[in-house]
């Protein structure tokens, strides 16, 4: 027994694991990865990208809080987004493991599950600069969910 997944389990966190476990080639998984990533933009615009309970039970149902943190979700992501294309066109991998590592509680917090793993593969393939190919479109995905939640937000919000 290599791994295991707690029940009650979510099917793609066993996928995950399966194919995590599976002998396969270097040049598979570069494909895998490219059609993981399409079917995952296609998702992003077919389901909600955030789940606010966790912020709901932290505030204990006050809605002010819940929408200063929209708020505030939306006047500083964008920012940090911005932050880490720069430092990916610098080439300056530890900036962009920093921004990563800015983004990790808030997409925690907000339970947007689509980029969870992402953002860390982010900054621990930066920090390690190993992979480059494969942090660079874990970026764009990234950068593209959490614009589309940018926009739901200011929808809740508007």
């Amino acid at each position: 027994m290599n791994d295991y997944v707690s029940k009650p389990f979510e099917e793609e966190k066993l996928f995950m694991k399966i194919s995590a476990l599976l002998p396969s080639k270097k040049q598979q998984n570069s494909v895998n990865n490219s059609e993981t990533a399409i079917n995952t933009m296609q998702e992003i615009h077919n389901s909600p990208l955030y789940d606010l309970s966790l912020l709901e039970k932290m505030s204990r149902g006050n809605e002010a809080f819940i929408k200063r943190t929209k708020q505030l979700f939306i006047d500083t992501v964008p920012s940090t987004l911005a932050e880490m294309h720069q430092k990916r066109a610098e080439a300056s991998w530890m900036g962009v493991s920093a921004a990563a590592h800015k983004l990790k509680p808030t997409i925690d917090t907000m339970r947007i599950d689509k980029v969870k793993e992402v953002v860390r593969e982010i900054e621990s393939g930066a920090k390690t600069q190993e992979d480059i190919a494969s942090v660079n479109q874990n970026i764009d995905l990234l950068t593209d969910v959490l614009n589309q939640v940018v926009i739901q937000l200011q929808a809740d919000l508007g």
